[in-house]
């Protein structure tokens, strides 16, 4: 390594994993003619047998295959290089990722090395599995795309849709630049030790930025690992900039009409990918889908039916189907459960307590072509800001992008419309270069315009904030298994803001005893204004309509008896001068009184 305050190449992927992508320079003989549609970048600065990766360069517009050097791809110069600190300490984040690299690096070699050796998997402990975990995570949260998020030199450069909360972090901690909270988050993850008995859980929120820390928490805890391989010899895998960074799964975004910007509302992740090789990669799905040996267990197949449809009944306009739905993966065996009758159960001498001492093991999964063709069309699909894609041989590169062309799936929307589409065609370029016919093929979706988005992000921030000050396990209970199991009645538009409504409440709520939702209140002293004020906040700041509930049938009846109210102008006459709701507030307040009682005649006449 060079001296501290000399300027570094710095991997955002490191160097250990990029030569299972490479092999030996060989150099041509003088004369001889160079292989078609093969070049070298920067030929002359590569010696023989130095490793080489086969890559496209993206900075091209019509990219070419090349080779590059290992230890020139994949990086930045000066990538993590901390100015904040004195010359000698500068590079303290790259010398921790060097030790914890080779820390990893051993376990990754077990994983390459049993494959090689014709395996049909291999025994992990569970600190070996935690420590590829928690690296999994780094490699997502030290590449390019939060580098992009958090190299600014001042808080208000930083545009991420959580910059209210992370500018007040920096403000309560004393960080002076968003960089900065980046590169303590890097040291805190991974000084961070995952303890059996899942304190970490508890005590990591406190020792970095809150949101990135509960992240980290779902990274590991909400998903399984398993480790996939090509069942054609010809397939492989490819490795772009943000590999580590993308996921499979429904995403929603919005065009707000106050700003014109365009806006991610919603995504749910049900798979995440980390290549290896390109014959091996690691899949994290989500554990919101099946797993028939836990789902045998009632009250198990409960919780995840619920989670499922929290993650992708609400707040998406259509129904959502995973591609990898049917991806022929299974949790990991380990040395303390077996299956019996097709459920899960605990062997001689375990009680369910998580130990130092388990062990788990990781098949490889021979995947079909279908599915190599979709991870890596997920790759390319969100390739538009990267630098390189790296790949094993020519044709299979060739064979990935035509599938890739003329996939259904090149839907056109969001953020970056423009680049998405621009770099489709890009690819097609590539693809004629490489011999093959397939012209693109996608589709444009315009994004659902909304009124204020700006106001409903600022909302969610909010609910955030209450979440976190309070019994998370007793506010899931109630504040979203509720509405989940009402879902069948209430539009899928206004569900995803009943959720919110009722989480905040429920928060408000167990930070206030003191609202009184049944309070009398005969005089406006200063108990009985402080008690308004309450229920104004419980009720929201702005007015929250009945008629936009979200129940076709009450909104209906709303609508009716709310035309009712103004035609007899009951609002005026059944309010004195000394009112303290406004017109708008006794409407509503008369439009409910009278449903209640329609609702209740009703329930009567019904009931046995």
């Amino acid at each position: 390594m060079a001296e501290n305050n000399h300027t570094q190449y710095q991997h955002f992927v490191p160097q250990f994993l990029l030569r299972n992508f490479s092999h030996s320079y060989k150099p041509q003989k003088n004369g001889a003619k160079k292989s078609k549609g093969l070049k070298r970048k920067g030929e002359k600065f590569i010696h023989r047998g130095e490793r080489v990766v086969n890559t496209l360069d993206l900075s091209e517009d019509s990219p070419t295959p090349c080779e590059a050097k290992v230890n020139r791809i994949l990086g930045r110069m000066d990538m993590y290089r901390d100015t904040s600190k004195p010359s000698p300490q500068q590079q303290h984040i790259e010398q921790m990722f060097s030790t914890l690299e080779d820390q990893a690096s051993i376990v990754f070699r077990k994983i390459t090395k049993a494959f090689e050796q014709k395996e049909e998997g291999l025994w992990l402990t569970r600190e070996e599995r935690d420590l590829v975990r928690k690296f999994l995570f780094l490699l997502k949260y030290r590449g390019s795309t939060f580098h992009r998020r958090f190299y600014h030199d001042d808080a208000e450069s930083y545009e991420a849709d959580d910059r209210e909360l992370l500018r007040e972090y920096m403000a309560e901690k004393g960080f002076k630049r968003p960089t900065d909270v980046w590169f303590h988050n890097l040291k805190t993850v991974m000084e961070l030790h995952m303890d059996p008995e899942g304190k970490w859980v508890e005590d990591l929120p406190k020792r970095m930025f809150v949101e990135d820390a509960m992240w980290f928490v779902l990274h590991v805890q909400m998903t399984y690992m398993a480790i996939c391989t090509p069942s054609n010899p010809d397939d492989e895998f490819i490795l772009t900039d943000n590999s580590y960074n993308v996921f499979e799964g429904p995403n929603c975004f919005v065009t707000d009409k106050n700003t014109g910007k365009v806006e991610g509302v919603s995504y749910s992740t049900l798979h995440k990918f980390a290549p290896i090789s390109p014959k091996l990669m690691i899949i994290l799905r989500s554990y919101v889908l099946p797993v028939p040996e836990e789902d045998a267990d009632p009250k198990i197949k409960e919780w995840r039916d619920i989670s499922r449809s929290m993650a992708l009944d609400m707040g998406y306009d259509q129904e959502f189907k995973s591609r990898l739905t049917d991806l022929p993966i299974t949790k990991a065996r380990n040395n303390y459960s077996r299956i019996v009758n097709g459920r899960v159960q605990l062997n001689e001498g375990e009680d369910g307590e998580r130990r130092k001492d388990h062990k788990f093991c990781f098949k490889y999964f021979p995947i079909d072509t279908e599915y190599v063709h979709i991870i890596n069309g997920i790759f390319l699909q969100n390739a538009h800001f990267c630098s390189s894609v790296v790949f094993g041989t020519k044709d299979s590169l060739a064979r990935t992008i035509e599938a890739h062309l003329g996939s259904p799936w090149n839907i056109i929307t969001g953020d970056n419309a423009d680049l998405r589409l621009d770099f489709l065609k890009k690819l097609a370029r590539v693809s004629k270069s490489l011999g093959r016919e397939m012209e693109p093929v996608w589709q444009e979706k315009p994004n659902l315009e909304v009124e204020d988005y700006e106001s409903f992000r600022l909302e969610i921030i909010e609910m955030g904030r209450y979440l976190f000050k309070t019994d998370q396990k007793k506010l899931f209970s109630w504040t979203w298994i509720r509405p989940a199991e009402s879902s069948h009645i209430i539009k899928p538009e206004r569900l995803t803001r009943l959720m919110y409504k009722a989480t905040v409440n429920a928060a408000l709520m167990n930070g206030r005893p003191e609202i009184d939702l049944w309070a009398t209140i005969n005089k406006l002293d200063i108990h009985g204004k402080m008690q308004i004020m309450l229920l104004r906040q419980l009720a929201s700041g702005k007015p929250q309509y009945i008629r936009n509930c979200g129940i076709e049938q009450i909104e209906q009846l709303a609508r009716d008896q709310q035309l009712e109210v103004l035609k007899e102008r009951v609002q005026n006459r059944e309010a004195p001068e000394s009112s303290i709701l406004e017109e708008g507030e006794r409407i509503e307040l008369m439009t409910r009184i009278r449903i209640t009682k329609k609702l209740f005649k009703m329930n009567k006449a019904t009931s046995f």
